[in-house]
């Protein structure tokens, strides 16, 4: 039975334990999933030491960067992206995907054309920036700290654009990794005109996901399940069908346990706990 765990800071909200419970039923494969929390300024070597102790790890915010620094393999979306959401332990190696460009991919199945704007400039926006310069599509970047944004568009030969000229800009598409409500709906203020798509990868929905500006919401959930499908499939080697996705609701009430270091945390991966590691 392989042990998995997602990794972040904050981490109790996260739904992956529960999403991959259900795969886990769907494909009969059984498995082991938790929560694992490490300090915001967690070095290269602990977070290794961490993901090695297990058969794979989902990385989320803020540690999609210094994933790709702990693996000893990259694919080729990261080395590119140079962002990480999923390391797999092969016999003591790590190799580092990114499954959020399949998260995205399943949210643009409905775009037609019209701009594109990505808020945000960290591992979610980069995967973000990735995919729509790999299908040359029309877009831009915006970001509360202008030279990350600008860095961003230069790396993937997209648009940057300042505050000031969101104004006179309209999209039809908005894809937001930014977790913060006052953020995007200072966006959607500024930009004072109807969005088509709103692609989320937050949850769960933010007050401005009801906002009359935004003709169609797809809420972060559907990125998530997009993102896991193909990270189960990556870590099991198992094709998972499913008709759609299920509501899935966070454990009311989870067991912290803290940990000097990563021995023993595979005994303590469990549904209902958060592992925390100083």
């Amino acid at each position: 039975m392989k042990t998995l765990a997602v990794i972040g800071n904050p981490i109790s909200h996260s739904k992956s334990p529960q999403i991959f419970r259900h795969l886990s039923s769907v494909t009969q494969t059984p498995l082991k999933y938790g929560r694992i929390e490490l300090p915001v300024d967690c070095n290269t070597a602990l977070f290794r030491k961490v993901a090695l102790s297990l058969d794979a790890v989902n990385v989320t915010s803020p540690f999609k960067e210094l994933a790709v620094k702990a693996a000893d393999e990259l694919s080729d979306e990261v080395k590119k992206i140079n962002a990480c959401n999923l390391l797999v332990n092969h016999n003591g190696k790590l190799t580092a995907y990114n499954t959020d460009i399949y998260g995205i991919n399943k949210n643009l199945e409905t775009y037609k054309n019209g701009n594109i704007l990505i808020l945000g400039a960290g591992g979610a926006a980069k995967a973000a920036a990735y995919l729509l310069s790999h299908k040359r599509l029309p877009a831009f970047i915006y970001n509360r700290t202008a030279n990350k944004a600008k860095s961003l568009a230069e790396q993937f030969n997209l648009q940057f654009i300042t505050a000031e000229k969101l104004t006179k800009a309209n999209f039809t598409t908005i894809i937001n990794t930014v977790p913060s409500a006052g953020f995007v709906g200072n966006v959607l203020k500024a930009i004072n005109s109807p969005v088509d798509i709103f692609i989320d990868a937050i949850y769960p929905a933010p007050l401005y996901s009801t906002n009359t500006q935004i003709k169609h919401y797809i809420p972060g959930e559907v990125w998530l399940w997009s993102q896991a499908i193909k990270g189960f499939e990556i870590i099991t080697g198992k094709k998972v069908e499913l008709d759609g996705f299920p509501e899935i609701q966070a454990p009311k009430t989870q067991r912290k346990i803290a940990l000097d270091n990563p021995e023993g945390i595979r005994q303590l991966i469990d549904l209902d706990n958060i592992v925390t590691i100083k």
